[in-house]
């Protein structure tokens, strides 16, 4: 199977179970509302509750499998299939090898979860400021994911591994500033 196939499965099986746990659930709801006019049983309540908590489990590990789909569609869509490089990429620069070009080309997680962070850290001007406008962002974010590293690589003007480092502190300013915000949010609340 090809990267962009396995990326596509890994976030629409986790959604076709979403839509199939919430239809699902509306029908229960439905009979139960339609039974419970005519029968007042504590046995049918406990039937319907044990029906509700499953159904909400198995919503649970839906949106939990859509999470970890989405990560890893971010990590295996940016990826080249099976040792193939651009062909483009290849021509504007002769003197990377294979593994650079598909460094430059692979997704990047970091430009996912610190999107105007890392547009900043890359020299991605517009991106940056995109991305900080509700709804846009996220889209913003996806695209970065995606795209941002050859964007950046195109932009730059930089060797292959000033590139990598820069990828790499990046990434890193990245992590630290989603730790640092989880430990304010706490803070704030008074846990």
């Amino acid at each position: 199977m090809r990267n962009k196939a396995k990326a596509i499965t890994a976030v629409a099986v986790p959604i076709g179970l979403l839509i199939i746990v919430l239809l699902a659930y509306a029908v229960v709801q439905f009979v139960a509302v339609q039974i419970g006019a005519d029968i007042n049983s504590s046995e049918l309540r406990n039937a319907m509750a044990v029906i509700r908590a499953a159904l909400g489990l198995l919503g649970m590990v839906a949106v939990i499998g859509l999470l970890v789909g989405i990560i890893y569609a971010l990590i295996t869509a940016g990826k080249p299939d099976g040792g193939e490089v651009s062909l483009e990429l290849r021509q504007k620069h002769p003197e990377l090898d294979d593994e650079a070009i598909r460094f430059i080309e692979g997704g990047s997680l970091a430009a996912f979860f610190g999107g105007p962070i890392w547009a900043l850290g890359n020299r991605l001007w517009l991106m940056a400021f995109l991305a900080i406008i509700p709804f846009v962002g996220l889209i913003v974010s996806f695209y970065l994911a995606f795209t941002g590293r050859r964007m950046s690589w195109e932009k730059g003007g930089w060797t292959i591994d000033q590139f990598k480092r820069r990828q790499r502190t990046v990434a890193w300013v990245v992590v630290i500033f989603i730790i640092l915000s989880v430990f304010l949010q706490i803070a704030a609340s008074g846990l």
